[in-house]
C-alpha cells in the first residue's frame, strides 16, 4: 500500500508540477537573443536591440587585473 500511495503522489506532483514547466517555456520562447525585453527596471550594456547585419560580441576575462592568454573567452550571439 506505501508504494501505490507513494507512486499516486509521485504523479499528482509531476502532473502538477509540469504546469510550470510549460509556463516557464513560454517565458523563455518571449525571449530574443537579439531584441531587447519591452519592460526593463534597469539598463545592462549590450542589452540593445540588434540589427539584421549586427552581431554581439563579448569578451569574456577583459577585466583589470589582465587576464592570463589561457583565461580569456570569447562569446558571440546574433546571426
Amino acid at each position: 500500500m506505501g508504494l501505490l500511495a507513494l507512486t499516486g503522489f509521485a504523479l499528482v506532483v509531476g502532473y502538477v508540477g509540469g504546469g510550470a514547466t510549460r509556463a516557464e517555456s513560454a517565458v523563455e520562447a518571449a525571449v530574443s537573443p537579439v531584441k531587447a525585453l519591452e519592460v526593463r527596471d534597469v539598463y545592462f550594456p549590450g542589452t540593445e536591440n540588434l540589427a539584421p547585419d549586427e552581431m554581439r560580441v563579448t569578451a569574456c576575462g577583459t577585466g583589470m587585473p589582465n587576464a592570463r592568454p589561457k583565461q580569456q573567452n570569447m562569446y558571440s550571439e546574433g546571426c
